[in-house]
């Protein structure tokens, strides 16, 4: 016989969509995004998790930052995600980029996904 484990089955997990990336300019070392949050719960927070992972042909850079939330809009400054390209950072290319946000009781969102495109 094992030992039972508890689980825990969240009763509203937040739900994310229309992700917009500003584009990002080749001197600058973060990548701003945009998204809708709905939280039937209203357990958000004013800053909320937001989670990450930029695949850009090397090893992925995966990690988290703290969103600001107004008005359903989550907004987050994403670290230098260029990073992730193997060899150094390109001046021009493209980044997968998956993001979720968690709630203030640390039940995580859907996960969206996107492209990147640096230019010069």
């Amino acid at each position: 016989m094992t030992v039972p484990a508890t689980i825990s089955v969240p009763t509203h997990v937040p739900t994310i969509s229309d992700l917009r990336i500003a584009p990002p300019q080749s001197n600058q070392p973060t990548v701003e995004l945009q998204l809708a949050a709905a939280d039937a719960a209203g357990d958000l927070g004013d800053s909320p998790y937001v989670w990450f992972t930029a695949g850009c042909g090397g090893e992925p850079l995966v990690g988290a930052v703290r969103g600001t939330v107004s008005a359903g809009l989550v907004r987050a400054a994403l670290p230098n995600v260029r990073k992730a390209a193997g060899g150094g950072t390109p001046a021009a290319g493209k980044c997968d980029l998956q993001v979720r946000v968690t709630d203030s009781t640390g039940i995580d969102s859907n996960t969206l996904k996107t492209t990147v495109e640096f230019r010069n």
